[in-house]
């Protein structure tokens, strides 16, 4: 048996202080965790990275495992410590590694399914920005593709992530004494991909059994426990009979729905349609509903076009959660889609940053300008940036124009947003360059962030207030004459 990695330790010290633990908890995860050296390389991986702080055990039902991203906590189920299933100590630590492994890799990959979750809702909100003021409808089907392609491949990792730390386990870190036959068998309790001792179609073992990813996320041992894992789920939802695509839906249609409402109640433009291409996307709207949809009430539904084969029809998903937490009954839930993303942790001058391509056009002008250095011209474009989030009646970066040096030799240049086009009105906000440029780019950039967490904590306290008012004053019906 390995030892435990010191980065491990504290939170297996935080976890024996909590109350209401199961006897022999913290004992089995130990003696899991120190079993396998890869399982403690994730786990100290995510924690150096901040995405992975606490682990924690509750007692929902039919959930083995789940990963929460707001507070950097693995959750396990209390019945994963239950020793009076029919089950050895072996096979019982065996499933505990993969329950967590799977878990730690959604840990490890936080960050980025952060990311992917934060464009999808900027990319909405700017697309039905485009469509109104164009007048036109906003075919959404690319960013919701996208999005998918990428919860499908991170459900896999995870899942590949959990076998590796069962055969890590199998093998006591000794590469050499891998035995693929017993590793099968133990395996096969805890995953699809393992059926009768027949490994899935695909998956190829590597040395000590390990599947290798060339640390791509999109890679052919990605796409093969996709396959067998995240393509074959059906017990997920709040009837326990769902599989990824329709659970996934559910939280796709509640961003949509909502970017589409808050849109509307902020302007007195054309609120455009929302465009799905349905089949291209392989989405069932009933099996969405089935899953769970939150659309804040009974009685609330999201209308949409549906423009598969070319048509455009309406069709429309109706408000279905039960009230109950829509958990999986899945052993090992991802991380919870209907989760509020936080500011991502990550700034505007990174390339995946939804505010990077308005941050990178002001550069490019700055620039091309040839009065200011790489550095100088990443320090004005952050300071302007700043200014332009913090405008209220900014909402867009159209065009970065600088003006023409003042006889003070200052020089200003201006973002701006125009809403109409060429037309009346414009909105402004401007930066003198000579001084934005002797400021760090980092502290503007920071600035932004902050900006933006507010701008998410302004919407949480919004929809807060419009379902207290919801609870208080029922809409009333109108009989017609």
């Amino acid at each position: 048996m390995s030892q435990m990695r010191a980065e491990i330790r504290p939170l297996l010290e935080d976890l024996a202080r909590q109350d209401g633990l199961p006897p022999n908890a913290v004992s089995d995860l130990e003696a899991t965790i120190a079993s396998s050296l890869y399982l403690q390389n994730v786990m100290a991986s995510a924690i150096k990275g901040g995405t992975l702080k606490h682990l924690a055990i509750t007692d929902a039902p039919h959930e083995g495992g789940r990963y929460v991203g707001s507070s950097r906590t693995i959750n396990l189920d209390v019945d994963n410590f239950n020793s009076s299933q029919s089950r050895s100590l072996l096979a019982h630590r065996d499933n505990l590694a993969v329950v967590l492994g799977h878990e730690a890799g959604h840990a490890l990959l936080a960050d980025a399914e952060l990311r992917e979750r934060y464009k999808l809702s900027y990319e909405t909100t700017d697309a039905i920005r485009a469509a109104s003021r164009d007048g036109t409808a906003a075919d959404l089907t690319a960013s919701v593709e996208r999005y998918l392609s990428f919860t499908r491949r991170n459900e896999a990792l995870a899942e590949l992530i959990g076998l590796n730390s069962l055969a890590s386990r199998t093998t006591g870190g000794v590469a050499a004494a891998f035995d693929r036959d017993r590793f099968l068998a133990r395996a096969d309790p805890s995953t699809p991909c393992i059926e009768n001792g027949i490994l899935a179609k695909g998956i190829a073992l590597g040395e000590g059994g390990i599947q290798f990813t060339g640390n791509k996320l999109v890679s052919p041992a990605v796409e093969a426990v996709a396959q067998c894992y995240t393509d074959n789920a059906s017990s997920l939802g709040q009837h326990g009979d769902s599989g990824y695509r329709a659970y996934y839906g559910g939280g796709l249609m509640e961003t949509l729905y909502e970017a589409r409402r808050e849109y509307a109640k902020g302007t007195t433009m054309h609120v455009p349609d929302i465009e799905l291409d349905l089949a291209k996307l392989k989405l069932d709207p009933r099996k969405i509903e089935r899953a769970g949809v939150d659309l804040g009430g009974r009685g609330n539904s999201f209308d949409f076009v549906d423009t598969s084969a070319g048509r455009r029809e309406y069709e429309s998903v109706s408000h279905t959660h039960s009230g109950r937490s829509l958990q999986s009954t899945n052993p090992r839930e991802p991380v919870a889609r209907n989760e509020t993303p936080d500011a991502p942790t990550f700034r505007a001058d990174h390339p995946d940053h939804p505010d990077h391509p308005a941050f990178d056009s002001i550069r490019a002008a700055v620039r091309a300008d040839g009065r200011w250095d790489d550095a100088q011209s990443s320090n004005i474009a952050a300071a302007l940036l700043r200014e332009h989030k913090a405008d209220p009646l900014s909402h867009r970066l159209d065009r970065v124009v600088i003006g023409n040096t003042t006889a003070q030799g200052e020089t200003n240049v201006f973002a701006v947003y125009a809403p109409h086009g060429d037309k009346d009105p414009f909105f402004t906000t401007r930066v003198e360059m000579n001084a934005a440029a002797q400021i760090p780019a980092e502290r503007n950039l920071e600035q932004v962030e902050q900006i933006n967490r507010r701008h998410i904590q302004k919407h949480h306290l919004s929809e807060q207030l419009d379902t207290q008012i919801q609870t208080q004053n029922p809409t009333r019906t109108l009989t017609p004459y």
